[in-house]
């Protein structure tokens, strides 16, 4: 638990002032002890939009403390010690000593420079960090147990976002208790149903698709299809509020560790850091604002030829508006003298004064669950493998059976169950990640294993009638297999023949065949 901060989120963000008050008594390097970890981190985010130095450079601080048997990483040890608050870790960081010891030096690390830690051992503090707000707010204990009531609320698949806003938008952090979904159906019927989890997984990626959906208006994508808001939400009615309920509900996916196939653009996810994304971020938003302004910066004639002024025209619907980068900007003419001031301007408006409130919006609703301080221990790379899993090439299949589990008369010994995993460790990769898809609707594997898949796995019988002759080529079971993705399930018939097995698993997951055809 981390009583004496009210809510981690803070633990972090007092860590990093901290790392540079520690060496405030010393004032020759008070600027460097503020800034140093400023400019490490933007070297460090240049170096993931493109590698200029091996990966290995980052990690010698920790490398360094991980040289003895004494330095040895542990999450929950690391989040004790930030909860500790912030006395000179940067002394403990580089003598390994004083309060905290080591976990107080991996602290002092993950609050100015967290990239210098694997990004293994930063997921486990994460995963340390959500554990102990459940801990703290006794968020995942049932009423009995002293936690909160649920939240129940009813939903209309047919207005299924307005819905959820209308619900769920003043919840705030108490989203972070169990919720327990109905759904109307299109008839007007509820929809009978018990929800041990699926029903909001469901609902929780109905929202988000509906939500990122480029024709909802709310959001929209760059040329590599990384979603951002999109500027114009503004202007549609309770544009706002959608997108920081939608914020809440991604914020409430991370914590629950529910899978989103759900990339985000770089700049956008800056944001979301509490960061300000900068000039060199632009080339991700609009390549081609990016380009001229490059060009502009090495322009060798003059540049009141190009009759270029400080201020910016913007289309919204069909209306134009122009907006002045400086007071009077739109009299202010760009010179060879401030052209650069003009470039940093342009560049910062297009990224964070276009962006801003709709960005805003998102980025509010999610720290209500995932503060932003959590997501500084990550790269923007990297915090899309938190929301989607990792990017491995290959399912580890002996992982995912180990933490599967069984339902409707299988078990592990059951001989379909054994043709089943055989089958689908034979697979290609690109038939693995369509199979993910099919059963979970993310076709990424949860970072760390499938032990933190939610729901778990679970392979359900649906027993069919065969020939007695079907292992040695009679006729086998027909049906398809199906999935029930918000339960993570696989409705698997019992199959005789792993060439029939296979056949059927292959048609059914790159066909979308799902339980319709089945």
């Amino acid at each position: 638990m981390l009583p004496s901060w009210g809510s981690s989120a803070g633990v972090l963000a007092k860590e990093s002032k901290a790392a540079g008050a520690a060496l405030s008594i010393i004032p020759p390097t008070k600027m460097l002890a503020e800034w140093a970890p400023i400019l490490l981190r933007g070297l460090y985010e240049r170096n993931v939009r493109r590698q200029y130095c091996p990966s290995s450079l980052w990690l010698e601080p920790f490398l360094a403390t991980e040289a003895t048997q004494e330095g040895h990483f542990s999450a929950g040890a690391v989040v004790r010690a930030l909860n500790q608050g912030p006395t000179t870790l940067v002394t403990s960081l580089s003598l390994g000593r004083g309060p905290g010891g080591w976990p107080g030096a991996h602290a002092g690390l993950l609050g100015t420079a967290p990239q210098c830690i694997p990004f293994e051992q930063r997921l486990l503090v994460f995963r340390a960090l959500v554990a102990a707000d459940k801990e703290r707010g006794r968020w995942d204990k049932p009423p009995s147990e002293g936690g909160p009531a649920p939240l129940k609320f009813t939903v209309h698949r047919s207005s299924l976002l307005q819905g959820g806003w209308a619900a769920l938008h003043k919840a705030g952090p108490a989203v972070k208790s169990r919720l327990m979904v109905s759904f109307v159906n299109e008839q007007g019927m509820l929809e009978a149903g018990l929800d041990y989890g699926g029903l909001v997984k469901e609902f929780l990626e109905q929202a988000i698709s509906t939500g990122f959906d480029a024709n909802y208006g709310l959001f929209t994508s760059t040329s590599d299809g990384l979603a951002y808001p999109q500027p114009a939400a503004t202007k549609i009615p309770n544009g706002l509020g959608l997108l920081e309920f939608l914020g809440l509900v991604v914020g409430k996916a991370l914590y629950e560790g529910i899978l989103l196939d759900l990339p985000l653009a770089p700049f956008f996810v800056a944001r979301l850091q509490g960061r300000r994304p900068m000039f060199d971020e632009l080339s991700a938003l609009d390549p081609e604002v990016y380009r001229s302004l490059v060009q502009l910066k090495g322009y060798e004639g003059d540049a009141t030829d190009l009759c270029l002024d400080f201020s910016i025209e913007d289309d919204t619907f069909g209306a134009r508006t122009v907006h002045s980068l400086l007071p009077g900007g739109a009299h202010m003419a760009v010179t060879n003298a401030n052209k650069l001031h003009y470039i940093h301007l342009a560049a910062d408006w297009h990224l964070n004064g276009r962006l801003g409130a709709s960005s805003a919006a998102f980025a509010r609703g999610l720290a209500q669950v995932i503060p932003s301080e959590w997501l500084k221990l990550f790269n923007t790379q990297e915090v899309n493998q938190l929301l989607g899993g990792g990017e491995s090439a290959a399912l580890d299949v002996t992982d995912m059976a180990a933490h599967a589990q069984y339902s409707g008369g299988y078990s592990q010994t059951h001989p379909t169950i054994k043709i089943f995993w055989k089958v689908l460790a034979g697979l290609s990769d690109k038939e693995q990640k369509a199979f993910m898809r099919f059963v979970t609707s993310c076709s990424r594997a949860p970072l760390g294993g499938f032990q933190y898949l939610n729901p778990p796995l679970t392979v359900h019988k649906v027993p069919c009638e065969a020939s007695l002759l079907a292992l040695v080529g009679g006729k086998d079971v027909d049906r398809l297999p199906s999935a029930s993705t918000c339960y993570n399930m696989l409705k698997l018939p019992n199959y005789r023949r792993a060439t029939t097995l296979k056949e059927k698993l292959l048609y059914a997951v790159t066909s979308n065949a799902g339980f319709e055809l089945s």
